[in-house]
């Protein structure tokens, strides 16, 4: 007598689920005073950072108006880390010094970039 091979069956319950992991979210604030009608771009690699075109960012207004507020963008750091960036005014002027590093376990950072003179 043929006998038919088993017939397996599965329940949604028995297939494992992956969890959808949201990147980390990186934010990056930006301590410069500008000029009105200029604004702060960033360029680098990672978290949708590119060298060739700027990320704007938002100006952030401090509750203490005696305080200069910054400006601030938030990256989601997908798959590359760490991420190499500088900030730019009106996405022309590059700040001095050193690119700028974000790691694995960075979510917040704050910088303070000059970008005609080395020091203050």
């Amino acid at each position: 007598e043929r006998r038919s091979p088993p017939t397996i069956t599965t329940s949604s319950a028995l297939v494992p689920h992956h969890h959808i992991m949201t990147p980390p979210t990186i934010t990056v604030r930006v301590h410069h005073p500008l000029a009105d009608g200029s604004r702060i771009t960033l360029r680098g690699n990672g978290a949708g950072l590119a060298w060739e075109k700027g990320l704007e960012t938002t100006f952030v207004a401090h509750t203490d108006l005696s305080v200069k507020g910054f400006w601030e963008v938030r990256l989601q750091a997908r798959d590359q880390l760490p991420v190499e960036f500088k900030p730019l005014i009106n996405d022309e002027v590059w700040s001095v010094g050193a690119n700028y590093l974000l790691n694995t376990s960075t979510t917040l950072i704050d910088i303070y970039p000059y970008f005609h003179h080395a020091h203050g």
